[in-house]
C-alpha cells in the first residue's frame, strides 16, 4: 500500500503551494466565501447518497464500455477507440494494457458497490483551502472504507461534473492514482498510457463519456438523470465542452441479445439511492439472470456480502420473480417483473441501463456482465 497522501481537484490556476501535507493548486479570480457553508453537516443523507449513486452509475457505464472492447460486434471498434482516446491519446493499446485497465476498473466497482465512500465537508482547519478546491481525499491502492472531502465549490458544478469529481477522487482512494497536471479534458486527450492510466482526471472523464454514450440511447422516461455534457474539468466558470464522436461513441444496441444468448447466464448489479423509509437509502443488489429466447428472464439473487450501506440484504440464495421482456428495439430493451421496470442497452454481451425500482420514483443503475461472476466483496 502506498503511503497516504492528499489529492485535490481544484479550479483553474497555475500557482502551486504546499500547505502542511497538502499540495494545493490555487485559483486566480473571484473567491468563494463561507456564508452559505454549513460546516460538516451541510450534506444530508439524501444528498450524500444521490450524489454518490450518480457517480457509481458513471463507473458502471465505464465498465460496460471496457468489457465491450473484447467482444466482436458492431461496438467493438468504437469502444476500443474510446478507451484509447482517454488512456493513450488515441494510440493503440496492448492486450496487457487493456487487462490492467480492467483490473483497475474492478477496484473502482468494488469501491462503488461494497465499500462505504462518504462525502464529508472540509473540516474547519481546511477552510483556507476551500475557496479554491472542489475536493480532496487520501491515496490508497486498494478499496476500503473511504471519505471524500468536499467544499462549497463542489456544488457550483453541474451535476454530471460533480459525479465526475467523485469518480476522480474515488480513483485516488482505491487505485492510488495521481494528478498528472494540468487538469481538464484537453490535457487528458494528449496523455500517453503511462500517465493516463494513473491519472485521476482520465478515469473521471472516461466514465463520464461512457455514461453519456448509454444515456443518449436510454432517455429520461424511466429514470430522471442530468444532461451528460461536461465542462473543461477544473473550472466552474469554463465553457461547456462536448465529447468527440470517438470519446462518446454512438453505441448500437443489440436488440436480439436475449435470443443470441438464449440459456446464457448474466451477472447483474442494481445500484440505487431511493430505497427505505425516507427514500434516501443506498442499496446494491446482485442478481443472476438466465435468459430465454422467448423473452423470459429467470432471476436468482445469490447470497451476497454487505453492500456499501453495510446491510447484507440476502444471506442465502433467493429465487425472485422472473422478468419479462416487453420491448426490444434499435435503441434499448425494456423488462419488467410487474414492479420493477428496467431499460437497458446491450453493447455486446455487456450492458448498462436504468431501473425504476418499485415503480415510478425509484432509481437504480444497472450493469450487465456475461457469466456467473463472483459477487464482489470489496470489504475482504
Amino acid at each position: 500500500m502506498k503511503s497516504p497522501g492528499c489529492c485535490l481537484l481544484m479550479k483553474n490556476g497555475v500557482k502551486e503551494k504546499s500547505v502542511g501535507s497538502f499540495v494545493a493548486k490555487f485559483a486566480h479570480g473571484p473567491r468563494h466565501h463561507f456564508h452559505h457553508f454549513v460546516r460538516k453537516d451541510f450534506l444530508g443523507q439524501s444528498r450524500d447518497v444521490a450524489e454518490k449513486v450518480l457517480a457509481m452509475g458513471l463507473v458502471m457505464a465505464g465498465e460496460a464500455v471496457l468489457r465491450s472492447c473484447g467482444v466482436a460486434g458492431p461496438n467493438q471498434t468504437k469502444c476500443n477507440a474510446a478507451v484509447q482516446a482517454f488512456f493513450n491519446a488515441g494510440g493503440a493499446l496492448s492486450g496487457e494494457q487493456f487487462k490492467e485497465l480492467s483490473r483497475k476498473m474492478r477496484m473502482m466497482l468494488a469501491q462503488a458497490k461494497c465499500n462505504p465512500t462518504r462525502l464529508e465537508a472540509f473540516s474547519e482547519q481546511k477552510w483556507p483551502l476551500a475557496d479554491n478546491v472542489f475536493g480532496y481525499t487520501y491515496k490508497k491502492d486498494q478499496q476500503g472504507d473511504r471519505t471524500l472531502y468536499i467544499g462549497p465549490l463542489f456544488f457550483d458544478q453541474h451535476l454530471i461534473d460533480r459525479a465526475n469529481t467523485i469518480v476522480h477522487e474515488m480513483s485516488h482512494a482505491c487505485q492510488g492514482t495521481s494528478d498528472h497536471k494540468p487538469y481538464g479534458l484537453p490535457a487528458v486527450r494528449v496523455k500517453p498510457y503511462a500517465e493516463a492510466s494513473d491519472n485521476a482526471d482520465s478515469w473521471g472523464y472516461f466514465c463520464a463519456a461512457a455514461f453519456s454514450s448509454f444515456h443518449c440511447k436510454l432517455g429520461n422516461e424511466i429514470v430522471e438523470v442530468p444532461e451528460s455534457d461536461t465542462t473543461d474539468g477544473g473550472s466552474v466558470e469554463g465553457p461547456r465542452m462536448h465529447w468527440t464522436e470517438v470519446e462518446r461513441p454512438l453505441l448500437m444496441h443489440i436488440p436480439d441479445w436475449y435470443q443470441t444468448h438464449a440459456n446464457a447466464t448474466f451477472t447483474v448489479c442494481l445500484l440505487g439511492d431511493l430505497m427505505g423509509k425516507d427514500n434516501v437509502e443506498f442499496h446494491s443488489i446482485y442478481e443472476y439472470w438466465t435468459v430465454s429466447a422467448d423473452g423470459t428472464v429467470a432471476v436468482l439473487i445469490p447470497a451476497q456480502p454487505p453492500d456499501a450501506s453495510g446491510k447484507r440484504r440476502f444471506a442465502s440464495d433467493t429465487r425472485a420473480s422472473p422478468y419479462r421482456i416487453t420491448f426490444s428495439g434499435n435503441a434499448f430493451t425494456e423488462l419488467t417483473d410487474g414492479l420493477n421496470n428496467l431499460r437497458i442497452v446491450m453493447a455486446g454481451n455487456a450492458g448498462f441501463g436504468f431501473c425504476a425500482c418499485g415503480g415510478v420514483g425509484g432509481r437504480s443503475f444497472v450493469s450487465i456482465a456475461p457469466g456467473r461472476l463472483e459477487i464482489v466483496n470489496g470489504r475482504r
